[in-house]
């Protein structure tokens, strides 16, 4: 009976350890720097130009701008992607400090961007780790 209890107990322990390293690995520099990358790379993909022609008898006809396939899918400029990825390098070269003005430059310059959150969340990294 103890070792079914010690083992269920080790068991639990080791459970609470592992969620507690991936809960600190998820607000590492590392982290920041690898999901934003990415989240650049999908954002800077240029859409499709797709086109579908349909109609319904009486209906009447839409311009080319009103139709849409998904709506609420925010556009994010170019300069902003460059303005990101800017802040991305300088800290993947170890410049922090200037990676932390960077990401306060994008944060004036693009307040309702898409990718505030992620220069929220790499600016709260930085700062955290200063001196």
């Amino acid at each position: 009976m103890p070792l079914k209890k010690t083992l269920i107990l080790s068991t639990v322990l080791l459970f609470l350890a592992s969620s507690a390293a991936f809960a600190a690995e998820k607000k590492s520099l590392s982290y920041w720097i690898k999901n934003t990358g990415s989240k650049i790379q999908s954002v800077s993909k240029k859409p499709k130009k797709d086109t579908a022609t349909a109609g319904v008898k009486g209906d009447p006809e839409k311009a080319a701008d009103e139709l849409y396939w998904k709506e609420g899918k925010q556009v994010v400029k170019d300069e902003e992607i460059k303005s990101l990825e800017n802040a991305v390098d300088l800290v993947n070269k170890g410049q922090n400090d200037e990676a932390v003005k960077a990401l306060e430059a994008f944060l004036k310059d693009y307040p309702k961007s898409a990718l505030k959150a992620d220069a929220e969340e790499g600016l709260k990294i930085l700062k955290a780790q200063r001196p």
